[in-house]
């Protein structure tokens, strides 16, 4: 990908938008749901992860529980959720291509 450098003399801030843009966050989104319904001996599918795509953590725990009959409360199993990701999201992957895009930016603009 080639820039024109003067374009660039005039952007002083960039704002990336991590979660699912950047890092391929859903991979492991799903992993953790897994995780958790391993425990519980049940099945995280396809299905399950459209119903609950869009939701916010207290929506999905809500409805996981609730679908899955799961014998915690919401507190429980966003600790085990959040517990799983916190642990992996430091090697989380870029989602493809991203990798070659941020070189772009790296060589335009200073990252701190």
């Amino acid at each position: 990908m080639k820039f024109n450098n003067k374009l660039f003399n005039k952007v002083s801030h960039v704002i990336f938008d991590l979660d699912g843009t950047i890092l391929d966050t859903e991979t492991l989104y799903r992993e953790a749901l897994q995780r958790i319904a391993d425990i519980y001996d049940k099945d995280c599918n396809n299905d399950v992860i459209l119903k609950i795509a869009g939701m916010t953590q207290p929506m999905i725990a809500e409805t996981i529980i609730e679908d899955f009959d799961l014998p915690v409360d919401v507190k429980t199993f966003l600790d085990q959720y959040n517990g799983f990701i916190d642990t992996r999201i430091g090697h989380c992957d870029l989602m493809p291509g991203k990798n070659q895009e941020l070189s772009v930016f790296e060589q335009y603009l200073p990252f701190y």
